[in-house]
């Protein structure tokens, strides 16, 4: 699909989703859009000095591109613009990040007593969009319902992309949750990918690979606990101490000989989930607090069983093999066979997707994942 390049206008937002704005690069040589998993989204195009727009792109303009085989076409602002004139006549280089961007670069204003929040996603971002210094364009949904703290002590020192987006105390951080975006709309999953059944030959078909054994991320067992407050005297006054009560056993699966634990604090779930009732009176659990400790351990075993203890970095640019992976999306996990024949998860973390031929030109599994904070403390692409 051919991008299309617009003016900006911020009275015009609507335009941007229902027009063709100023038209399509009918000469565009090449446009390619790179997203990582939580990173960097950004488009790099090179267009024909030909192209009746030519003369006309610059920087602060938007283009809109096809940027996967699912999302509508995406916006990008362009922020570097880089013409040259060669033997084989004048071309256009374009540098864009995505529309978020914008968003990002918002921030909540000094002035603001901004104290601790706690609640799901969806309540913490009203509660800091509704405080937010500049005009804002974009909106934030998330079906994440459970509750947690992010400390907003030092918010008006942070873009709202640190707050959405950085590595500690963020939205992604604190729920351990992915980002999708859509234009003007920004999303935070649970899980943005799916499982797949693709087996991926490590070593084969891929342009460059690495592995890694490690046991620092694997876990041989879950439980779960929570701090009961405790009451005395029937159901009257709380005594001002707590029980730390714990959940039954989860075993993962892991391969570890020696038995490593992952504890998991459940004590806001359950509090959010029995309200008043959360407590133990004269030494006794209130019932079902207990059963419920259980089944919410239990629903974080695919969370510690699934990308276990062997890292593996694949990037593959083979192209049958790509067209074989033509269905797999940003965050969904693969079966990757190791040299030693067993097979590990893996997540894909990065895709180059071809504008034009509307295909993937890269894909990479595995390795550590960049955060949003670098998309602010890099060199501008």
């Amino acid at each position: 699909m051919l991008p299309r390049l617009y003016n900006t206008d911020n009275t015009y937002i609507w335009g941007y989703k229902n027009t063709n704005g100023l038209g399509f690069l009918r000469e565009t040589l090449s446009c390619e859009v790179t997203e990582e998993r939580n990173g960097e989204y950004f488009l790099e195009a090179t267009i024909s000095g030909s192209d009746r727009l030519a003369n006309v792109i610059t920087d602060s303009m938007f283009i809109k591109a096809k940027a996967n085989d699912v999302d509508p076409p995406q916006l990008f602002e362009i922020n570097k613009v880089v013409t040259l004139y060669g033997s084989g006549g004048k071309q256009i280089n374009v540098s864009a990040q995505h529309i978020r961007r914008i968003a990002f670069n918002n921030y909540i204003s000094n002035n603001v007593n901004y104290a601790d929040d706690t609640g799901s996603p969806a309540q913490i971002m009203a509660n800091v969009f509704s405080k937010l210094a500049m005009t804002n364009y974009f909106t934030f949904t998330s079906g994440i319902a459970s509750l947690e703290t992010i400390d907003m002590t030092d918010a008006p020192a942070k873009t709202l992309g640190e707050i959405i987006g950085g590595k500690e105390n963020s939205l992604v951080s604190v729920f351990n949750a992915e980002l999708h975006y859509d234009n003007f709309d920004i999303e935070l999953l649970a899980s943005r990918g799916r499982a797949s059944n693709h087996r991926i030959m490590f070593g084969h078909n891929v342009s460059s690979c690495e592995q890694t054994l490690t046991n620092d991320a694997s876990y041989s067992h879950i439980v779960g606990y929570a701090k009961v407050p405790e009451y005395v005297n029937g159901s009257g006054s709380s005594s001002g101490s707590y029980k730390v009560i714990t959940s039954a056993q989860v075993l993962t699966g892991s391969t570890r000989t020696f038995p490593k634990i992952k504890q998991i604090d459940f004590t806001n779930d359950l509090r959010d989930c029995f309200g008043n009732d959360f407590k133990i009176v004269d030494g006794t659990l209130v019932p079902g607090i207990k059963d419920k400790l259980n089944n919410l351990t239990a629903e974080k075993l695919s969370e510690y069983s699934g990308i276990a203890n062997k890292d593996v970095n694949i990037k593959i640019d083979y192209r049958p093999e790509l067209d074989r992976l033509n269905n797999v999306g940003l965050c969904d996990t693969v079966n990757v066979v190791l040299g030693t024949g067993s097979v590990v998860k893996a997540q894909v973390t990065k895709v180059k997707y071809d504008s034009l031929a509307e295909r993937y030109k890269m894909i990479e599994i595995g390795d550590p994942k960049p955060m949003l904070p670098a998309f602010f403390t890099k060199k501008r692409r």
